[in-house]
């Protein structure tokens, strides 16, 4: 006879109530220490729960596994609290939140709550660095997340922070808005031909989306002026990235973004068209070809470093001799048939590219797990897993966030 489905788990209001109260003393435990959750008036603690915050989510994405990862990422990233306890940042988000901004806002206008009570929250209040660097984690969360989910040739994805109680307090839901964007497309002569490209764009650190224009006399292109060009990127480009990188696209497209935005590009003339450096995880593994018609900047192609017609290619070619087709043919014109080869395993080989300006790709380990063919067989998860590992934390330039409390 086969068994009946076992049935949920229902709370009751009671039950659900007495749940909160207990983990909003473990929370304040985690982060005061044993006995300061005494100190909190009988009141303060049922306005508290009564004014409880939403757990933080997405809202706006169709896609549940993305909905998902963004959970799990939450839940799996702590923070170590002054007295050195370990704190889920969805828990911080939501019970932790709800005791800092009370603490503060009460140490603000009245003289009601215990001063151990203040002393033990002041370390979390919203000027200081720690407050600030919980909103950066969930930064650094989202950017991940616009990694794997953002592709120049279908859709970028954006976020705002409006709507999280670290932003705007109680007023805020506790949630993230996600917007998918479809990159403008068009198609213009070049050189007699037609050629399609895409507008060029990736999300604000601090929400929105930011559709890349910079002057053109920026990467040399003095005839241009120093007001704003759009950039634009051809489908052709895309191509070459792909086929030569092989890498997951949306790190190259925000590397892309990145090195146009920087305050220096470190660019070089090449053939009339402008040579930009592209880095992913700090290897420098080659160029983006660039040209400037009609107002618009336009990434026409992508040379890896090993390609000739870049100064470290060309460097190899005088070096060994080989010709273009013979670098195709050893495939040493991709970063996977170059790192296939393991050359930093071989002394004298390895002090060949370093002579020719290749060291980076010596080590580019940490790059390959992120190969289009490694993440095939691999869950999103997986690429937020390698991303949280590789890549640095992220921050604001000037280091300020719009927070209420």
């Amino acid at each position: 006879m086969a068994k009946k489905p076992a049935r949920p788990v229902v709370f009751s209001q009671k039950q659900i109530q007495a749940n909160a109260a207990r983990l909003l003393e473990s929370t304040c435990e985690q982060l005061a220490g044993a006995g300061i959750y005494a100190k909190l008036p009988a009141y303060s603690k049922a306005l508290i729960l009564a004014n409880r915050y939403n757990p933080v989510k997405l809202y706006g994405s169709a896609d549940k596994t993305l909905d998902e990862i963004f959970r799990n990422s939450l839940a799996t990233t702590f923070i170590t609290t002054v007295i050195g306890s370990q704190i889920s940042l969805a828990n911080y988000l939501r019970e932790g939140l709800m005791l800092i901004q009370y603490v503060e806002m009460m140490a603000r206008e009245t003289s009601e709550l215990h001063p151990d009570l203040i002393e033990a929250f002041k370390p979390y209040f919203s000027e200081t660095d720690r407050y600030r660097s919980a909103v950066v984690e969930v930064i650094g969360i989202l950017r991940r997340l616009a990694v794997i989910s953002s592709d120049w040739s279908d859709s970028i994805l954006s976020y705002e922070l409006d709507n999280l109680c670290a932003i705007n307090s109680i007023t805020a839901s506790n949630q993230v808005n996600v917007t998918i964007h479809r990159p403008e497309q068009i198609s213009i002569s070049l050189e007699g031909n037609k050629r399609e490209m895409l507008r060029a764009g990736w999300p604000e650190q601090l929400g929105g989306i930011n559709w890349i224009s910079i002057p053109p006399a920026k990467i040399g292109f003095y005839t241009g002026g120093n007001d704003n060009r759009p950039v634009y990127i051809q489908r052709h480009a895309l191509n070459r990235l792909d086929e030569r990188l092989g890498i997951h696209k949306g790190l190259i497209h925000e590397a892309i973004a990145e090195a146009l935005l920087a305050e220096n590009c470190h660019w070089q003339r090449y053939n009339e068209k402008t040579l930009i450096p592209l880095e992913i995880l700090n290897r420098k593994l080659g160029y983006l070809v660039v040209s400037y018609d009609q107002e618009k900047i336009i990434i026409r192609s992508f040379l890896f470093l090993t390609n000739n017609g870049t100064p470290e290619g060309n460097s190899i070619s005088e070096l060994t001799k080989l010709a273009p087709l013979d670098k195709k043919y050893l495939g040493m014109d991709t970063l996977m048939g170059f790192a296939s080869y393991e050359f930093s395993s071989d002394s004298e080989l390895s002090e060949l590219f370093k002579q020719a300006g290749c060291e980076d790709l010596l080590q580019v380990d940490d790059l390959i797990k992120f190969s289009e063919a490694t993440i095939r067989v691999k869950n999103p998860q997986d690429i937020m897993q390698y991303l949280t590992l590789s890549k640095r934390k992220w921050s604001t330039d000037n280091g300020t966030f719009p927070l209420g409390t």
